[in-house]
C-alpha cells in the first residue's frame, strides 16, 4: 500500500455565514460571485455568452467578473454611464439568482432589460423580427400532477405580467430608430419553463401531453407573439420588488413555430449588437 503523506493543516474557513442570503467572507454573492459596487443600477442581460460579449463591445472602461456558475458581469460605462451586461444562462432558475443577486448588492433603484431570442407564434412574422412585450409576459408552466393521476391540465397559463411602461416604451422607441418600424413587433411574450415541453415541442419518447398546447396558448392569448424561457420571471421579480426594479423585455426571432421559418444564422451577431445599442441608450436615458 501507499505511504500517506502527512497533510499541512489549515485554519477553517466558513464558506458563509448566512444561509438566508448566504455571501462570501468577502463580500460576494454566491453564485453572480460580484459584490457591491461591481454592478451598475443600469443593466442589460442576455442569456448567450457570445451575445454578452458582443453587446459589451460597446461598452468604455470595461471590468469583466467571472463566476464559477457560468455567469458573467461586463460593468463599464455607455456614453458617459455606467451600465452592466450581465450574461445570466437559460431559464427561469438563473433569472432568479441574477435579478435577486444583483438587487442584494446594489445601492437605488435598478433598471434591467433582458435582450434574448424567440420564437415566433404568429403566422404572419418572418424570423428576424425583434419583438418588446409591450403588452405584458404571460407563463407556461408544467404541471406534474397531471402525470400522478390528479384531474389536473398538463399545463398552467398564467396571467400576463407587465414590465415598467416608461422603460419598455424608451426601448421600443430605440428599437425603431435602429431597426424601423416594419422591423419590430409589439405585442405578448409567453416564457414557458422548458424550451421542449412547455412551449409545445413534441417527441415521440416523451408523453408530454401538449399536442395542443400552441392552440391553447394562442387561443387564450391572441396578441402572443413570442415565445422563450426567462422574461416572464424577470417582469415577475419586478413586480414584487417594492418598486425597486424597473423592468423590460426584448427578443430577437430566431424561428416561426408555425411556419417554420428559420433566421439566417450570420445575420444574428449583428442585430444582436444593433439592438443592444438601442437598449444600451433606452437605459442610459431613463430617469426616475
Amino acid at each position: 500500500s501507499c505511504r500517506q503523506l502527512p497533510q499541512p493543516s489549515t485554519p477553517s474557513i466558513m464558506l458563509y455565514k448566512d444561509t438566508n442570503f448566504p455571501k462570501t467572507v468577502d463580500g460576494q454573492v454566491l453564485h453572480l460571485h460580484v459584490k457591491e459596487g461591481q454592478v451598475a443600477p443600469r443593466v442589460l442581460c442576455v442569456g448567450s455568452a457570445g451575445r454578452g460579449a458582443r453587446v459589451a463591445t460597446l461598452l468604455t472602461e470595461v471590468a469583466t467578473y467571472s463566476s464559477p456558475r457560468g455567469f458573467v458581469t461586463y460593468t463599464g460605462n455607455f456614453e458617459g454611464t455606467p451600465v452592466s451586461v450581465v450574461v445570466t444562462g437559460m431559464g427561469a432558475p438563473n433569472m432568479d439568482f441574477f435579478v435577486r443577486e444583483a438587487r442584494e448588492i446594489v445601492q437605488g433603484t435598478m433598471a434591467i432589460v433582458r435582450l434574448g431570442t424567440c420564437g415566433l407564434f404568429q403566422k404572419h412574422l418572418e424570423a428576424g423580427a425583434v419583438c418588446v412585450a409591450t403588452e405584458g409576459n404571460i407563463g407556461v408552466i408544467r404541471n406534474p400532477d397531471a402525470w400522478s393521476g390528479v384531474e389536473v391540465d398538463p399545463y398552467t397559463i398564467t396571467r400576463p405580467v407587465f414590465g415598467d411602461e416608461a422603460l419598455t416604451g424608451k426601448v421600443k422607441d430605440a428599437l425603431v430608430e435602429s431597426f424601423g418600424q416594419e422591423g419590430v413587433v409589439c405585442g405578448t411574450n409567453c416564457s414557458a419553463d422548458s424550451f421542449y415541453a412547455s412551449q409545445g415541442r413534441t417527441h415521440p419518447a416523451f408523453d408530454d401531453r401538449n399536442e395542443n398546447l400552441l392552440q391553447r396558448i394562442t387561443e387564450n392569448y391572441p396578441q402572443v407573439v413570442s415565445c422563450e424561457m426567462e422574461s416572464f420571471h424577470l417582469l415577475d421579480l419586478a413586480r414584487i420588488s417594492k418598486g425597486s426594479i424597473k423592468a423590460a423585455a426584448v427578443g430577437i426571432s430566431l424561428a416561426n413555430r408555425l411556419t417554420n421559418d428559420v433566421l439566417d444564422s450570420a445575420k444574428l451577431p449583428q442585430m444582436e449588437i444593433e439592438a443592444g445599442r438601442a437598449i444600451l441608450r433606452a437605459l442610459v436615458q431613463s430617469e426616475w
